[in-house]
Protein backbone atom coordinates (compact mmCIF):
# COMPACT_ATOMS: atom_id res chain seq x y z
CA UNK A 1 0.00 0.00 0.00
CA UNK A 2 2.74 2.96 1.25
CA UNK A 3 6.67 3.34 -0.18
CA UNK A 4 8.85 2.61 2.03
CA UNK A 5 10.20 5.80 3.02
CA UNK A 6 11.19 4.27 6.24
CA UNK A 7 7.93 4.33 8.13
CA UNK A 8 8.79 0.82 9.35
CA UNK A 9 12.15 1.03 10.82
CA UNK A 10 10.92 4.60 11.94
CA UNK A 11 8.78 2.80 13.90
CA UNK A 12 10.14 -0.37 14.68
CA UNK A 13 14.14 0.30 14.87
CA UNK A 14 14.06 3.67 16.59
CA UNK A 15 14.93 2.41 20.05
CA UNK A 16 17.72 0.85 18.89
CA UNK A 17 19.41 3.83 17.68
CA UNK A 18 22.39 5.83 19.61
CA UNK A 19 20.19 8.35 21.91
CA UNK A 20 22.88 10.84 21.18
CA UNK A 21 22.80 12.01 17.02
CA UNK A 22 25.67 12.42 15.56
CA UNK A 23 26.76 15.73 15.71
CA UNK A 24 27.36 16.20 11.76
CA UNK A 25 23.54 14.83 11.19
CA UNK A 26 22.29 17.85 12.50
CA UNK A 27 24.34 20.88 11.24
CA UNK A 28 21.53 23.09 9.58
CA UNK A 29 18.44 24.90 10.58
CA UNK A 30 15.58 24.42 9.89
CA UNK A 31 14.13 25.15 6.24
CA UNK A 32 11.37 25.07 4.04
CA UNK A 33 9.11 21.80 3.61
CA UNK A 34 10.42 19.35 1.00
CA UNK A 35 6.91 17.77 0.69
CA UNK A 36 4.92 17.72 -2.64
CA UNK A 37 1.82 18.13 -1.70
CA UNK A 38 2.23 19.43 2.23
CA UNK A 39 3.17 22.64 3.38
CA UNK A 40 3.60 23.21 6.99
CA UNK A 41 5.56 25.55 9.30
CA UNK A 42 8.82 23.98 10.62
CA UNK A 43 9.59 23.84 14.92
CA UNK A 44 11.34 26.35 16.30
CA UNK A 45 15.12 26.96 14.94
CA UNK A 46 16.01 26.91 18.49
CA UNK A 47 15.69 23.27 20.24
CA UNK A 48 15.18 21.83 16.69
CA UNK A 49 17.56 21.39 13.76
CA UNK A 50 16.90 19.06 10.52
CA UNK A 51 18.86 15.77 9.97
CA UNK A 52 20.45 15.99 6.55
CA UNK A 53 21.39 12.40 6.79
CA UNK A 54 18.27 11.27 6.12
CA UNK A 55 16.02 14.18 4.64
CA UNK A 56 15.02 14.73 1.10
CA UNK A 57 12.45 15.14 -1.24
CA UNK A 58 9.38 13.52 0.42
CA UNK A 59 10.69 13.29 3.60
CA UNK A 60 11.96 15.75 6.35
CA UNK A 61 13.69 14.91 10.02
CA UNK A 62 14.21 17.01 12.52
CA UNK A 63 16.20 16.24 15.47
CA UNK A 64 16.68 18.09 19.17
CA UNK A 65 19.01 16.80 21.66
CA UNK A 66 18.58 17.51 25.42
CA UNK A 67 20.90 16.09 27.71
CA UNK A 68 20.63 12.25 27.81
CA UNK A 69 17.00 12.23 25.51
CA UNK A 70 16.82 12.09 22.09
CA UNK A 71 13.12 14.17 20.30
CA UNK A 72 12.39 13.53 16.99
CA UNK A 73 9.84 14.86 14.42
CA UNK A 74 9.63 13.03 10.70
CA UNK A 75 6.78 14.00 8.77
CA UNK A 76 6.68 12.32 5.06
CA UNK A 77 4.56 12.25 2.15
CA UNK A 78 2.84 8.44 1.27
CA UNK A 79 2.26 7.51 -1.82
CA UNK A 80 -1.15 4.77 -2.37
CA UNK A 81 0.24 2.55 -5.36
CA UNK A 82 -2.61 -0.20 -5.02
CA UNK A 83 -5.97 1.27 -7.11
CA UNK A 84 -8.04 -0.66 -4.63
CA UNK A 85 -6.96 1.09 -1.89
CA UNK A 86 -7.21 4.52 -3.93
CA UNK A 87 -10.99 3.94 -3.86
CA UNK A 88 -10.96 3.51 0.15
CA UNK A 89 -11.97 6.00 2.62
CA UNK A 90 -9.43 7.71 4.38
CA UNK A 91 -10.85 5.92 7.65
CA UNK A 92 -10.19 2.50 5.76
CA UNK A 93 -7.00 3.56 4.84
CA UNK A 94 -5.88 4.60 8.28
CA UNK A 95 -6.93 1.56 9.75
CA UNK A 96 -4.72 -0.71 8.03
CA UNK A 97 -2.11 1.19 8.18
CA UNK A 98 -1.96 1.57 11.39
CA UNK A 99 -2.81 -2.13 12.11
CA UNK A 100 -0.11 -3.10 9.66
CA UNK A 101 2.70 -0.87 11.52
CA UNK A 102 1.58 -2.67 15.10
CA UNK A 103 1.60 -5.88 13.92
CA UNK A 104 5.04 -5.37 11.76
CA UNK A 105 6.32 -3.69 15.72
CA UNK A 106 5.22 -6.48 17.27
CA UNK A 107 7.03 -9.12 14.97
CA UNK A 108 9.99 -7.74 14.93
CA UNK A 109 10.07 -6.74 18.81
CA UNK A 110 9.78 -10.24 19.77
CA UNK A 111 13.21 -11.13 21.33
CA UNK A 112 14.39 -7.33 20.88
CA UNK A 113 12.07 -5.01 22.59
CA UNK A 114 8.37 -4.45 24.13
CA UNK A 115 5.72 -2.81 22.75
CA UNK A 116 3.11 -1.41 25.18
CA UNK A 117 0.48 1.06 25.59
CA UNK A 118 -0.59 1.29 22.31
CA UNK A 119 -3.56 3.18 21.62
CA UNK A 120 -5.83 4.42 18.31
CA UNK A 121 -7.68 7.13 18.34
CA UNK A 122 -8.87 10.29 15.83
CA UNK A 123 -7.97 14.09 16.40
CA UNK A 124 -8.60 17.59 14.89
CA UNK A 125 -5.58 19.87 14.31
CA UNK A 126 -6.15 23.16 13.05
CA UNK A 127 -9.28 22.10 11.17
CA UNK A 128 -7.68 18.80 10.01
CA UNK A 129 -8.46 15.48 10.97
CA UNK A 130 -5.66 13.28 11.85
CA UNK A 131 -5.41 9.73 12.33
CA UNK A 132 -3.30 8.47 15.73
CA UNK A 133 -1.59 5.98 17.43
CA UNK A 134 0.37 6.56 20.24
CA UNK A 135 3.08 3.22 21.87
CA UNK A 136 5.67 2.95 23.90
CA UNK A 137 8.65 0.75 23.31
CA UNK A 138 11.13 -0.88 25.97
CA UNK A 139 14.50 -2.84 25.73
CA UNK A 140 17.35 -2.97 27.90
CA UNK A 141 19.34 0.59 27.92
CA UNK A 142 16.06 1.90 25.67
CA UNK A 143 13.18 3.38 26.29
CA UNK A 144 10.81 5.33 23.50
CA UNK A 145 7.34 7.31 24.04
CA UNK A 146 6.19 7.87 20.46
CA UNK A 147 2.98 9.48 18.69
CA UNK A 148 1.74 8.84 14.72
CA UNK A 149 -0.76 10.46 13.53
CA UNK A 150 -2.05 10.46 9.63
CA UNK A 151 -3.72 13.12 7.33
CA UNK A 152 -5.36 12.70 4.44
CA UNK A 153 -6.06 15.64 1.74
CA UNK A 154 -9.74 13.89 0.89
CA UNK A 155 -12.31 11.40 2.50
CA UNK A 156 -11.58 8.82 0.80
CA UNK A 157 -10.10 8.57 -3.07
CA UNK A 158 -6.73 9.41 -1.48
CA UNK A 159 -3.39 9.23 -3.96
CA UNK A 160 -1.06 10.06 -1.67
CA UNK A 161 -1.34 10.90 2.93
CA UNK A 162 0.62 12.70 5.18
CA UNK A 163 2.79 10.78 7.88
CA UNK A 164 4.24 12.40 10.98
CA UNK A 165 5.53 10.83 13.57
CA UNK A 166 6.95 12.13 17.42
CA UNK A 167 9.42 10.74 19.34
CA UNK A 168 11.09 10.58 22.06
CA UNK A 169 14.19 8.22 23.15
CA UNK A 170 16.40 8.18 26.01
CA UNK A 171 18.32 5.11 27.82
CA UNK A 172 15.80 5.10 30.62
CA UNK A 173 12.37 6.65 31.12
CA UNK A 174 13.83 8.78 33.97
CA UNK A 175 16.00 10.40 31.28
CA UNK A 176 13.06 11.90 29.45
CA UNK A 177 12.74 15.43 31.91
CA UNK A 178 11.16 17.26 29.95
CA UNK A 179 8.10 16.75 26.35
CA UNK A 180 8.70 18.56 22.77
CA UNK A 181 5.73 17.19 21.90
CA UNK A 182 3.92 21.28 22.11
CA UNK A 183 5.69 21.73 18.76
CA UNK A 184 5.17 18.50 17.21
CA UNK A 185 1.25 19.53 17.54
CA UNK A 186 2.24 22.82 16.27
CA UNK A 187 3.99 21.83 13.34
CA UNK A 188 0.94 19.54 12.41
CA UNK A 189 -2.03 22.77 13.14
CA UNK A 190 -0.39 24.69 10.31
CA UNK A 191 -0.32 21.88 7.88
CA UNK A 192 -1.35 22.61 4.38
CA UNK A 193 -2.47 20.69 1.43
CA UNK A 194 -0.76 21.68 -1.93
CA UNK A 195 -2.69 20.09 -4.79
CA UNK A 196 -1.16 19.23 -7.95
CA UNK A 197 -1.03 21.66 -10.63
CA UNK A 198 -3.66 20.73 -13.83
CA UNK A 199 -2.42 18.49 -16.50
CA UNK A 200 -1.43 21.03 -19.32
CA UNK A 201 -3.73 20.11 -22.54
CA UNK A 202 -2.62 17.41 -24.67
CA UNK A 203 -0.74 18.14 -27.27
CA UNK A 204 -2.55 17.57 -31.33
CA UNK A 205 0.43 15.84 -32.38
CA UNK A 206 1.27 12.87 -31.21
CA UNK A 207 4.19 11.23 -29.30
CA UNK A 208 6.84 9.35 -30.69
CA UNK A 209 6.34 5.79 -29.58
CA UNK A 210 8.83 4.78 -26.95
CA UNK A 211 11.36 2.36 -27.19
CA UNK A 212 11.77 -0.99 -26.12
CA UNK A 213 14.54 0.49 -23.90
CA UNK A 214 12.39 2.97 -22.46
CA UNK A 215 9.59 0.72 -21.83
CA UNK A 216 12.13 -1.42 -20.10
CA UNK A 217 13.39 1.26 -17.75
CA UNK A 218 9.73 2.46 -17.19
CA UNK A 219 8.64 -1.12 -15.96
CA UNK A 220 11.33 -1.30 -13.91
CA UNK A 221 10.60 1.97 -12.03
CA UNK A 222 7.24 0.94 -11.47
CA UNK A 223 7.91 -2.82 -9.98
CA UNK A 224 10.51 -1.41 -7.85
CA UNK A 225 7.79 0.97 -6.10
CA UNK A 226 5.98 -1.92 -5.50
CA UNK A 227 8.45 -3.74 -3.78
CA UNK A 228 9.23 -1.10 -1.82
CA UNK A 229 5.49 -1.18 -0.42
CA UNK A 230 5.06 -2.94 2.71
CA UNK A 231 3.49 -6.01 2.15
CA UNK A 232 -0.05 -6.39 3.33
CA UNK A 233 0.73 -9.51 5.52
CA UNK A 234 -2.87 -10.21 7.37
CA UNK A 235 -4.40 -10.80 4.37
CA UNK A 236 -1.97 -12.60 1.87
CA UNK A 237 -3.40 -15.62 1.64
CA UNK A 238 -2.23 -18.72 -0.77
CA UNK A 239 -4.31 -18.84 -4.40
CA UNK A 240 -3.14 -22.02 -4.95
CA UNK A 241 0.27 -24.47 -4.54
CA UNK A 242 1.78 -26.63 -7.38
CA UNK A 243 4.75 -29.20 -7.30
CA UNK A 244 6.58 -28.18 -10.26
CA UNK A 245 10.27 -29.56 -10.88
CA UNK A 246 10.63 -30.84 -6.99
CA UNK A 247 9.55 -27.90 -5.65
CA UNK A 248 6.32 -26.08 -3.96
CA UNK A 249 5.12 -23.24 -6.01
CA UNK A 250 3.12 -21.19 -4.15
CA UNK A 251 0.62 -18.66 -5.85
CA UNK A 252 -0.10 -15.47 -3.39
CA UNK A 253 -3.04 -13.36 -3.56
CA UNK A 254 -4.77 -10.53 -1.56
CA UNK A 255 -8.24 -9.93 -2.51
CA UNK A 256 -7.33 -6.22 -3.97
CA UNK A 257 -4.23 -7.09 -6.40
CA UNK A 258 -5.18 -10.60 -7.39
CA UNK A 259 -2.24 -13.18 -7.52
CA UNK A 260 1.06 -11.32 -7.23
CA UNK A 261 3.66 -13.02 -5.22
CA UNK A 262 5.25 -16.36 -5.76
CA UNK A 263 7.32 -18.42 -3.11
CA UNK A 264 9.59 -21.48 -4.12
CA UNK A 265 10.12 -24.25 -0.93
CA UNK A 266 10.46 -27.80 0.15
CA UNK A 267 7.43 -28.19 1.78
CA UNK A 268 4.16 -27.18 1.78
CA UNK A 269 3.05 -24.12 4.08
CA UNK A 270 -0.11 -21.71 4.64
CA UNK A 271 0.36 -18.52 6.16
CA UNK A 272 2.69 -16.24 3.67
CA UNK A 273 2.68 -13.79 6.48
CA UNK A 274 4.65 -15.68 8.70
CA UNK A 275 5.96 -18.34 6.47
CA UNK A 276 7.96 -15.41 3.34
CA UNK A 277 10.22 -12.95 4.95
CA UNK A 278 8.57 -9.72 4.54
CA UNK A 279 10.26 -7.64 6.59
CA UNK A 280 13.50 -5.94 7.01
CA UNK A 281 15.96 -7.74 9.25
CA UNK A 282 19.33 -6.16 11.28
CA UNK A 283 22.39 -7.92 10.82
CA UNK A 284 22.78 -10.72 12.50
CA UNK A 285 19.11 -11.82 13.26
CA UNK A 286 18.33 -14.93 13.32
CA UNK A 287 16.90 -15.95 9.79
CA UNK A 288 13.56 -17.76 10.15
CA UNK A 289 10.98 -17.25 6.86
CA UNK A 290 12.08 -18.42 3.51
CA UNK A 291 13.87 -15.85 1.12
CA UNK A 292 12.66 -17.66 -1.93
CA UNK A 293 9.84 -15.54 -2.87
CA UNK A 294 9.00 -12.39 -5.06
CA UNK A 295 6.73 -10.59 -6.92
CA UNK A 296 4.93 -12.07 -10.30
CA UNK A 297 3.47 -9.54 -13.00
CA UNK A 298 1.51 -10.46 -15.92
CA UNK A 299 2.46 -6.95 -18.28
CA UNK A 300 0.28 -7.37 -20.78
CA UNK A 301 -2.75 -9.64 -18.89
CA UNK A 302 -2.56 -12.80 -21.41
CA UNK A 303 -2.15 -15.12 -18.35
CA UNK A 304 1.10 -15.87 -18.41
CA UNK A 305 4.23 -14.20 -15.74
CA UNK A 306 6.55 -12.17 -17.70
CA UNK A 307 7.94 -10.36 -15.22
CA UNK A 308 8.97 -11.36 -11.77
CA UNK A 309 11.21 -9.54 -9.00
CA UNK A 310 13.00 -11.67 -6.66
CA UNK A 311 13.80 -10.99 -2.99
CA UNK A 312 17.82 -10.41 -2.82
CA UNK A 313 17.38 -9.83 1.16
CA UNK A 314 18.22 -6.64 2.91
CA UNK A 315 20.22 -4.42 2.16
CA UNK A 316 21.44 -0.36 2.96
CA UNK A 317 20.60 1.39 -0.26
CA UNK A 318 22.56 5.14 -0.88
CA UNK A 319 20.04 7.95 -0.25
CA UNK A 320 19.38 9.30 -3.48
CA UNK A 321 21.31 12.73 -2.32
CA UNK A 322 24.18 11.79 -0.05
CA UNK A 323 25.94 14.16 1.19
CA UNK A 324 28.49 12.21 3.30
CA UNK A 325 30.97 9.47 2.83
CA UNK A 326 29.13 6.02 3.65
CA UNK A 327 30.41 3.77 6.71
CA UNK A 328 31.32 0.33 6.21
CA UNK A 329 28.55 -1.91 6.86
CA UNK A 330 30.19 -5.21 6.25
CA UNK A 331 32.29 -5.93 9.15
CA UNK A 332 34.21 -4.17 12.15
CA UNK A 333 32.30 -3.14 15.45
CA UNK A 334 28.68 -2.32 15.31
CA UNK A 335 28.40 1.21 17.26
CA UNK A 336 25.08 2.89 18.14
CA UNK A 337 25.84 5.23 15.94
CA UNK A 338 26.45 2.57 13.07
CA UNK A 339 23.52 1.10 14.08
CA UNK A 340 21.10 3.80 13.66
CA UNK A 341 22.68 4.70 10.19
CA UNK A 342 21.68 1.36 9.02
CA UNK A 343 18.35 1.32 10.32
CA UNK A 344 17.41 4.65 8.42
CA UNK A 345 18.79 3.06 5.27
CA UNK A 346 17.76 -0.43 5.47
CA UNK A 347 15.98 -1.86 2.83
CA UNK A 348 14.62 -5.19 0.92
CA UNK A 349 15.59 -5.31 -2.11
CA UNK A 350 14.93 -7.29 -5.27
CA UNK A 351 16.25 -8.43 -8.52
CA UNK A 352 14.30 -7.75 -11.64
CA UNK A 353 14.04 -10.15 -14.47
CA UNK A 354 11.76 -9.55 -17.75
CA UNK A 355 10.29 -12.32 -20.45
CA UNK A 356 9.40 -9.99 -23.65
CA UNK A 357 8.66 -12.64 -26.19
CA UNK A 358 6.30 -15.39 -23.98
CA UNK A 359 9.10 -18.30 -23.98
CA UNK A 360 9.83 -18.25 -20.65
CA UNK A 361 13.02 -17.49 -21.39
CA UNK A 362 15.45 -14.29 -19.52
CA UNK A 363 15.48 -10.96 -21.71
CA UNK A 364 16.65 -8.61 -19.48
CA UNK A 365 17.36 -8.36 -15.84
CA UNK A 366 18.18 -5.22 -13.48
CA UNK A 367 20.31 -6.19 -10.56
CA UNK A 368 21.65 -4.15 -7.61
CA UNK A 369 24.76 -3.37 -7.20
CA UNK A 370 26.83 -3.73 -3.82
CA UNK A 371 29.73 -1.68 -3.21
CA UNK A 372 32.22 -4.33 -2.50
CA UNK A 373 34.24 -1.35 0.06
CA UNK A 374 31.40 -0.50 1.80
CA UNK A 375 28.41 -2.97 1.52
CA UNK A 376 26.18 -0.33 0.63
CA UNK A 377 24.02 -0.35 -2.86
CA UNK A 378 24.67 2.50 -4.47
CA UNK A 379 23.57 1.22 -8.25
CA UNK A 380 21.89 -0.94 -10.58
CA UNK A 381 23.09 -3.39 -13.53
CA UNK A 382 20.35 -3.00 -16.80
CA UNK A 383 21.43 -6.10 -19.38
CA UNK A 384 19.06 -6.75 -21.77
CA UNK A 385 18.82 -8.77 -24.86
CA UNK A 386 16.92 -6.94 -27.45
CA UNK A 387 16.83 -9.37 -30.07
CA UNK A 388 16.15 -12.44 -28.07
CA UNK A 389 19.14 -14.47 -29.48
CA UNK A 390 20.45 -15.28 -25.82
CA UNK A 391 23.36 -13.18 -26.57
CA UNK A 392 22.73 -9.83 -23.92
CA UNK A 393 24.21 -7.75 -26.06
CA UNK A 394 23.67 -4.65 -24.10
CA UNK A 395 24.88 -3.86 -20.34
CA UNK A 396 25.16 -0.49 -18.54
CA UNK A 397 25.60 0.26 -14.98
CA UNK A 398 23.70 3.12 -12.92
CA UNK A 399 24.36 5.34 -9.94
CA UNK A 400 21.02 5.59 -7.90
CA UNK A 401 17.69 4.29 -9.30
CA UNK A 402 19.11 4.11 -12.67
CA UNK A 403 19.27 8.30 -12.21
CA UNK A 404 23.15 8.77 -13.74
CA UNK A 405 24.08 6.29 -16.59
CA UNK A 406 27.76 5.42 -15.57
CA UNK A 407 28.85 3.57 -19.10
CA UNK A 408 28.67 -0.05 -20.06
CA UNK A 409 29.66 -2.94 -18.20
CA UNK A 410 32.97 -5.39 -18.39
CA UNK A 411 32.22 -8.39 -20.55
CA UNK A 412 33.58 -11.43 -19.79
CA UNK A 413 33.30 -15.66 -21.07
CA UNK A 414 31.40 -15.48 -17.76
CA UNK A 415 29.06 -12.81 -18.12
CA UNK A 416 28.93 -8.99 -17.12
CA UNK A 417 30.55 -7.38 -14.33
CA UNK A 418 31.21 -3.65 -12.96
CA UNK A 419 34.58 -3.12 -10.87
CA UNK A 420 34.60 -2.58 -7.47
CA UNK A 421 30.68 -4.12 -7.33
CA UNK A 422 28.71 -6.99 -6.81
CA UNK A 423 25.32 -8.12 -8.03
CA UNK A 424 23.17 -8.49 -4.98
CA UNK A 425 21.46 -11.86 -5.55
CA UNK A 426 23.08 -13.39 -8.45
CA UNK A 427 26.38 -15.04 -9.09
CA UNK A 428 26.24 -14.25 -12.67
CA UNK A 429 24.92 -11.75 -15.47
CA UNK A 430 22.53 -12.49 -17.08
CA UNK A 431 21.34 -14.55 -14.98
CA UNK A 432 22.15 -18.60 -16.12
CA UNK A 433 19.28 -20.39 -14.44
CA UNK A 434 15.74 -19.75 -15.99
CA UNK A 435 13.70 -22.55 -14.76
CA UNK A 436 12.00 -20.45 -12.44
CA UNK A 437 10.07 -18.46 -15.19
CA UNK A 438 8.70 -21.96 -16.81
CA UNK A 439 7.92 -23.28 -13.43
CA UNK A 440 5.88 -20.10 -12.49
CA UNK A 441 3.74 -20.53 -15.49
CA UNK A 442 3.56 -24.34 -15.23
CA UNK A 443 2.57 -23.51 -11.59
CA UNK A 444 -0.52 -21.08 -13.28
CA UNK A 445 -1.06 -24.15 -15.84
CA UNK A 446 -1.42 -26.69 -13.48
CA UNK A 447 -3.74 -24.60 -10.84
CA UNK A 448 -6.17 -23.52 -14.00
CA UNK A 449 -5.86 -19.74 -13.45
CA UNK A 450 -7.91 -17.98 -16.13
CA UNK A 451 -6.05 -15.01 -17.88
CA UNK A 452 -6.04 -11.78 -15.57
CA UNK A 453 -5.45 -14.14 -12.55
CA UNK A 454 -2.27 -12.17 -11.80
CA UNK A 455 -1.58 -8.69 -11.03
CA UNK A 456 -0.43 -6.44 -13.79
CA UNK A 457 2.03 -3.75 -14.01
CA UNK A 458 -0.29 -0.87 -13.13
Amino acid sequence: MRTNHGVAVLLGLALLASVVAPDDAIAQPADASPLKHFEFSTPPDGPWQVDRSTSGMGSVTYLHKEGGALYQITLLENVVLNPEFRKATAAWVADDFRAAERAGMEELGAGQYRLRDVQMGEETLGGKVYYTMSYVTEAGGHYQRARLYLHFPQASANEYFLVAHYSEIARRRSDLKSSHEADFRLVLENVTHRPDEPAPAAPVASEPVATSAQRFMSDFIVAHAMTQTELPRSRLKIRCQAKVEGAYVSLIETPETGVGWVAFTAKRFSDPGRNLLTRMQMPGERRGPTMDWGYVLDRDRDGRADYVAFLYGTACVAPEKCEQPLPSVTGGTLTPELVEIITRNIRLVFWHVTDDNADDRVDGATIPLVTEANGWIEGWLVTRDADFDGSFEECRHFAGLLATDLGACEGSPDGYSVPGRRPGGLRQVPPRDESFLRMINEAVKECGLPAGSLRGLQ
